[in-house]
């Protein structure tokens, strides 16, 4: 079973503490909205939950009003379907649709689940007219539970998380440095390290993605620090190149300190002040550097951006970390293109939203068309079952079958043994306690089970109950296989190529504002594009038991290319760099989207000439930047073809 990482008496104080709130907010919810509108209070508590992965603080009252709005647009949508079986067809498609689109992503967690769930809840436990008011209530409330949860934990997640992500990635290539520096590690595998790093800098371009102001505009301090970890990636890359130690020591040694430094110095702008000129010492150190050791002069070029960024940081000052320079012009078809996928049929967010629609529509309809006292169960089983990927489907479809007969006959043996009604309701929190340590879906779906058919059953008859459960599970199963597999299906492969189509369509894009970015501020239009880049290739990582050998190592030459245009960017909009009169950048520029694999060669030993000409460390940087960017593009279209 898949636990936490570790159980120790740390986690196993958070999740009783967790737990012991979760209990306390449903009984709290249900002695005010009753017990009608119990679930409601649990599909809140849920989302608060749900979403404390998801900021919401930056835009809180629009938010708010968002959550209110679609809250009470369920339940009243929910209260006239149920007035008769065929108006609610119309009714539930068009509600369960608008929640499934609107709040399924391709680029993050999606937030359908919470939503979804609730109104399928609502559906389960009908309330007459005069019960309205305070099912309205209840639905009012939960979203202001929500913001309050929010605007207690996630304000300011920037700087308390990304603070903690950049020392944790620090001391991983500190940890990086002392395998490579060790003359008794051989052989120097630093696989895990690189995992942890990557799993760091994902967490926290998510974060910034969530923050962003209207889905585009990013604070300067979120700007600032997705340069920092993306120098900070750069460098631990380029110390997987490294082959002749004694050549770099010096320059591996000073990157040491840097990141010892920049471990202990965010926050601190006295220090960062020290460590900007250490910086620039090392570098200086190191400014009269052969072109042939490419790996070096790429750490460099890392270290003066991440000095460049640490400035910005200083001179920003905490105070101002969440000012944004609206200095675009470009945003409306910006990313539209990208981020925001067409109203097209081949879209697995809309084939999505079709297909659940569908599921729920028909089993609403089933339940109460037929008057089924159990019926529920066949919605539950419909909300759970229809999911965007068809092979994801395939496996709950199989895992919840067998998880509702493990969780059934464990609560008959239970309940046939303890007839006390006081040790039957230890036995249903005991259930709940344990399943907020599980993490797959079958072994959840074992504790609900046992949850959900011991509360009916508290004072009647187990048995019967658990056979309904049972049959009515069956036919929802039945039905959401069908509609899975006939109805608009997608499968891994349709996912993947329209996450390779965005991607393809960012890097083009990233690409052209290289090129344009003498002549243009754009900001936070690259780092959007580098972010969701970023988001992408974490997608396709999480896919990858569907993909190919070739698209797995796609996404790791990709991620070289990105970081390298970005970089090039950054360099590019740098004063210092502004500042170089160097024709050669100028002139090996002209090329980058434009040049072809039959000049490459050609093209790559021109830039290593006009690096050897170079007088100074700087150009060499600039330049070494470029040739790099086409040394990736020619990797991958080679490899692709």
């Amino acid at each position: 079973m898949k636990y936490e990482k570790v159980i120790n008496k740390e986690n196993i104080k958070k999740q009783t503490i967790t737990f012991v709130f979760i209990i306390a907010f449903i009984m709290g919810f249900k002695s005010i909205f009753g017990d009608k509108n119990t679930l409601i209070g649990v599909t809140t508590i849920t989302a608060m939950l749900m979403f404390a992965n998801v900021d919401l603080t930056m835009s809180p009252l629009k938010n708010l009003m968002q959550l209110i709005a679609l809250n009470i647009i369920t339940g009243v949508g929910a209260y006239i379907a149920l007035l008769n079986p065929w108006i609610g067809i119309p009714i539930n498609f068009a509600i369960i649709f608008i929640i499934n689109y609107r709040l399924y992503f391709n680029l993050k967690e999606p937030l359908y689940v919470p939503f979804t769930l609730q109104y399928a809840f609502i559906l389960a436990t009908p309330v007459t007219l005069k019960e309205m008011p305070i099912r309205l209530a209840s639905l009012l409330v939960a979203p202001i539970a929500i913001m309050i949860f929010q605007m207690l934990f996630n304000r300011q997640k920037i700087f308390k998380k990304g603070n903690r992500i950049i020392e944790n990635i620090c001391s991983k290539i500190i940890e990086k440095i002392d395998i490579i520096l060790d003359e008794d590690i051989a052989p120097k595998d630093n696989s895990n390290i690189d995992k942890d790093i990557r799993k760091y800098i994902d967490e926290f371009r998510a974060i910034v993605y969530d923050n962003r102001k209207e889905n585009f505009y990013i604070t300067e301090e979120a700007r600032i620090k997705v340069n920092i970890l993306s120098a900070l990636e750069k460098i631990s890359i380029n110390l997987n190149k490294i082959n002749n130690v004694e050549e770099l020591k010096g320059i591996i040694i000073g990157l040491r300190q840097c990141m010892k430094r920049l471990n202990v110095v965010l926050g601190e702008d006295n220090n960062i002040k020290e460590l900007e000129d250490y910086i620039d010492s090392v570098i200086d150190n190191h400014k009269d550097i052969q072109a042939s050791r490419i790996h070096a002069i790429q750490i460099l070029n890392s270290l003066e951006i991440l000095k460049v960024a640490l400035t910005e940081l200083r001179v920003l000052g905490k105070e101002n970390y969440n000012n944004i320079k609206f200095t675009e012009t470009d945003y409306p078809t910006q990313l539209q293109s990208i981020n925001k996928k067409r109203f097209i049929m081949n879209s697995v967010k809309l084939s999505f939203a079709i297909r659940s629609a569908i599921g729920i529509s028909l089993a609403a309809f089933v339940s109460d068309y037929f008057n089924l006292s159990e019926g529920r169960w066949i919605i539950f089983t419909m909300v759970s079952l229809v999911v965007p990927i068809y092979e994801a489907s395939i496996k709950k479809a199989k895992d919840r079958f067998i998880a509702t007969i493990i969780g059934a006959v464990i609560i008959v043996i239970l309940f046939s043994i303890f007839k006390s009604v006081g040790i039957r309701s230890m036995i249903l929190i005991g259930a709940g306690y344990v399943n907020s340590y599980l993490k797959e879906y079958k072994h959840k779906t074992i504790c609900t089970t046992v949850s959900a058919i011991g509360s009916a059953a508290l004072l009647g008859n187990t048995t019967v109950l658990t056979l309904r459960r049972i049959i009515f599970v069956v036919i929802g199963v039945v039905l959401a296989i069908i509609i899975n597999r006939f109805i608009l299906p997608r499968k891994i492969e349709d996912y993947t190529r329209e996450l390779e189509g965005m991607y393809l369509e960012a890097v083009k894009a990233m690409l052209k504002k290289v090129y344009l970015s003498p002549t243009e501020n754009n900001m936070h239009g690259m780092n959007n594009l580098f972010i969701i880049t970023s988001l992408i290739e974490s997608r396709l990582e999480n896919n990858k038991e569907f993909l190919n050998k070739r698209a797995i190592k796609s996404i790791s030459q990709n991620r070289l290319l990105i970081l390298n245009i970005h970089e090039l960017y950054i360099l590019f909009s740098n004063d210092k760099f502004k500042n170089i009169d160097s024709k050669y950048i100028v002139e090996d520029m002209k090329m980058i989207t434009s040049f072809t694999d039959q000049n490459i060669k050609e093209l790559l030993d021109k830039i290593e000439d006009h690096i050897k000409k170079s007088d100074n460390i700087y150009n060499k940087m600039m330049l070494e930047n470029i040739r790099e960017v086409y040394k990736e593009i020619y990797k991958i279209n080679k490899y692709i073809g």
